[in-house]
């Protein structure tokens, strides 16, 4: 499958740990190009955003509706094999839930792994239902969203502080996501007892109305490590008007990662 996967390589001569990003829903691989890319390729990254089949540029949208994990895993996977080097996987909310399980199949196509705003490893079925509470009208109007009708509810993926041009401009770009990948980010995305060979970050929010920082917590609990919480940033955080503070803590993770790996040669 010809996957477009968006390419910026790094803009200095130090090599570093490339990356690979995964989106989530409704999202594709430009929602990393417009601030995290640029960040990174400039401090000596070489990134790589994937579009998962159905999204963005990718083929398959015809037939969204029948995709599944599975078939996102093997996206990224392939995706893996394209970059030069072994790359730190960052995946966003449902991308994060793939990543994960990129993680526990293929953990040795990984360097680490980041997990930003991410379904956790039990899914989001508790979440689900304080949405459901909270912000039953946003939800019947993802719903119609996701069936061809009505406008994308950006109040609950993106923060207030996010200027209303700036709002417009991404709904714009959103599009519909599988109904079948919906369902299973409601159960349990991994079986057992979840660990990771790998380096790991857990990054949420305080204000994400979509992952809760309980669910954050979660998360992390699970893989025996600390989560960091930023207040104020929400649940699309990499274009978040405080975008950057994800980053420069996703920076600090990689550094870690960096030295790792020139101990191990």
């Amino acid at each position: 499958m010809s996957l477009e996967v968006i390419h910026r390589p790094s803009a200095t001569d130090a090599t570093k740990v490339p990356l690979l990003f995964v989106h989530g829903s409704y999202h594709g691989a430009w929602c990393w190009d417009e601030h995290f890319m640029p960040y990174f390729a400039e401090r000596g990254h070489d990134c790589h955003a994937v579009s998962l089949r159905g999204h963005g540029n990718s083929p398959g949208r015809e037939r969204l509706h029948e995709l599944t994990l599975a078939d996102y895993v093997a996206d990224v996977v392939e995706a893996a094999g394209r970059t030069k080097g072994t790359p730190v996987l960052v995946g966003h909310s449902m991308g994060g839930a793939v990543a994960q399980l990129v993680a526990r199949e293929h953990p040795e196509l990984l360097a680490g792994l980041v997990l930003l705003n991410s379904v956790p490893p039990a899914g989001l079925g508790p979440e689900s239902l304080r949405l459901m509470f909270r912000h039953f009208r946003d939800l019947r109007g993802l719903r119609a969203f996701n069936r061809g009708a009505g406008e994308f509810p950006t109040r609950l993926f993106y923060s207030d502080a996010l200027p209303e041009a700036e709002r417009a401009a991404i709904a714009g770009r959103l599009q519909p996501e599988s109904d079948k990948v919906n369902y299973a980010v409601n159960k349990r995305v991994l079986s057992g007892a979840p660990t990771t060979p790998v380096p790991l970050l857990v990054l949420g929010s305080t204000a994400d109305r979509v992952v809760s920082a309980r669910s954050v917590q979660a998360t992390a609990k699970t893989y025996g490590t600390e989560p960091v919480l930023l207040d104020g940033v929400g649940h699309v955080s990499m274009l978040d008007p405080q975008w950057r503070r994800v980053a420069d803590r996703t920076l600090d993770f990689l550094k870690t990662v960096g030295d790792a790996e020139e101990a191990r040669k």
